[in-house]
């Protein structure tokens, strides 16, 4: 934990974050008729961050995804 950055994470026990769409979030895949995500709320929050100088990730593990919000903390 840093003390200049504010982090917000969910994690979710479910199936998982397909990795075709953590791709196409993380702009390693450019948005195409047919490679893009099914919701909206991972945009919403990529756009947050890229917005406010912060980063979205992801953490995977046996039983968990997690997603974290990482933004600069006000002055």
């Amino acid at each position: 934990m840093r003390p200049d950055v504010v982090e917000l994470s969910v994690t979710d026990h479910g199936t998982g974050i397909p990795e075709h769409e953590r791709t196409v979030v993380a702009g390693d895949v450019d948005i195409t008729q047919l490679t893009h995500g099914s919701g909206l709320g991972l945009w919403v929050a990529k756009t947050v961050a890229d917005t406010h100088g912060g980063s979205l990730s992801f953490t995977e593990t046996d039983d968990a995804t997690t997603v974290t919000l990482s933004l600069p903390r006000a002055a």
